[in-house]
């Protein structure tokens, strides 16, 4: 006795991750954007590619920069400072004092070098730092 296996036909099921992306999911095979991968890929990085076309990933890593400011200048500078937006390159940063600004002034070079060697080899979104305030 010999056994058969049969195909069977099953339509492309759609999943949905929020409004960035959709996935169909046919058989075994992952089908993304309408083209079937040739090799399995991890969500992730089908999702940062995507996010890359739509140009949403330079967004995202403008708006680490707020988040990490604390980080990147230490808490002293970070007591005295907020980030108030970046923006063409333009990183705008609001000082609470006269004599803080002053100061950092002085160490806007080393600032922007830490931020953009924070986002990795080749990466750069800072060209200048704009210190406002008192």
């Amino acid at each position: 006795m010999t056994t058969r296996e049969i195909a069977v036909a099953t339509p492309p099921i759609p999943l949905y991750i929020g409004d960035l992306a959709r996935f169909e999911v046919s058989g075994s095979r992952l089908i993304s954007w309408g083209q079937v991968l040739s090799k399995p890929s991890a969500i992730g990085d089908l999702i940062r590619g995507r996010l890359a076309t739509l140009g949403i990933a330079r967004k995202i890593k403008e708006a680490g920069v707020t988040v990490s400011w604390p980080e990147l200048v230490g808490p002293e500078i970070a007591a005295h400072t907020r980030v108030i937006k970046l923006d063409h390159g333009k990183l705008f940063v609001s000082v609470d004092e006269p004599a803080w600004r002053h100061e950092l002034s002085y160490q806007k070079q080393v600032i922007r070098e830490k931020i953009n060697a924070s986002l990795g080899e080749g990466e750069k979104l800072v060209d200048e730092i704009m210190f406002t305030g008192p």
